[in-house]
């Protein structure tokens, strides 16, 4: 799983979390006692609640506004089995969990009391590992990534402990990438039936899931695929292109977005470098140069991150006395 970036400030507007009894309203019309809401918690822009559901039926409806949009994974947070319509696609094994989709609608029937456990992660959170992130929901079976997904959430759910900004914003990327790894893990068929293109294309997701790991390699993409380095190879190839272009592309893209965002203005371009995949901030300099960017200094230059007022320090804290906007 991919390393978590630091972040230690955040002023977006889009980073505001959605409260959950907006969410229970405008994805389940649902009110906090009628969803039997236990617990909640918020990490940023990703919350984790608990309920206590009686028998009925749940309607599932994200024809909400752009910037409302949210998926959702429901595990039961005891032995109870869950609900499988066939509104879902069905999970390769026992289901022990419910992915709900960023569009579109679903129906849950509750034919007994259950306690369950929600995670909610906004769409444009997800977009960032998938441009289809949660399109179909999908019942997932019990894996070691669903069960570790399922622990944490639930750990998550009962603490009490405030914690920090750097804490809540490395749970909230954990959360997304096991809700993105799950579902990448359920969609990807047995390795003998992929095709060149799927295999391309499954091949960029987990690279996407794993760029900003430094030490992430070909040789663990092909072992993650189960193909041979050389198959791996040969399937690039035949898009006039190689594995590790295609990684250095994707980190060159989160590098270049990270230098035009304020949130991480206060990171020197060495952190910056380590924490979009790079192992210094050389090679992150000749990957820039290699796809034909500007230099780091020079894209925070031109968005007005660099003009002098501020001056990242390599711990990632101002070394003047001016905050971060």
């Amino acid at each position: 799983m991919q390393r978590p970036q630091l972040l230690l400030a955040s002023t977006t507007t889009s980073l505001v979390p959605t409260s959950l009894s907006r969410l229970l309203s405008t994805h389940l019309a649902l009110d906090a006692h009628g969803a039997g809401l236990l617990t909640s918690r918020t990490f940023r822009s990703v919350a984790v609640s608990r309920h206590l559901v009686h028998s009925g039926i749940w309607e599932w409806n994200n024809t909400v506004a752009e910037h409302e949009k949210h998926a959702a994974v429901i595990f039961s947070s005891d032995s109870t089995p869950l609900p499988i319509s066939g509104d879902f696609v069905p999970a390769r094994g026992p289901a022990v969990g419910l992915m709900l989709p960023c569009s579109g609608e679903s129906t849950i029937r509750w034919s007994q009391e259950a306690e369950i456990l929600i995670v909610w992660a906004p769409e444009f959170a997800l977009m960032e590992f998938s441009d289809d992130a949660m399109l179909e929901p999908t019942a997932f079976s019990d894996t070691p990534l669903a069960q570790g997904f399922r622990a944490f959430s639930y750990a998550m759910s009962r603490t009490t402990d405030a914690g920090s900004s750097v804490s809540h914003y490395v749970i909230e990327r954990l959360l997304l990438e096991m809700m993105f790894g799950t579902k990448l893990e359920q969609a990807t068929p047995d390795p003998s039936t992929l095709t060149s293109p799927s295999l391309l294309d499954t091949a960029r997701s987990i690279m996407l899931l794993n760029r900003e790991n430094p030490e992430f390699t070909t040789g663990q993409l092909a072992a993650e695929l189960n193909v041979s380095v050389r198959q791996l190879q040969r399937t690039f190839a035949r898009a006039s292109t190689t594995p590790g272009d295609v990684l250095r592309q994707l980190r060159v893209e989160l590098a270049e977005s990270m230098l035009q965002n304020p949130k991480y203005r206060m990171l020197s371009i060495e952190d910056l470098a380590r924490y979009s995949g790079f192992s210094n901030s050389l090679q992150l300099r000749r990957a820039l140069k290699a796809e034909g960017r500007e230099s780091p200094t020079v894209i925070r230059q031109r968005v007005g991150l660099d003009d002098g007022s501020f001056q990242p320090s390599s711990t990632g804290q101002p070394s003047s006395t001016g905050q971060p906007s």
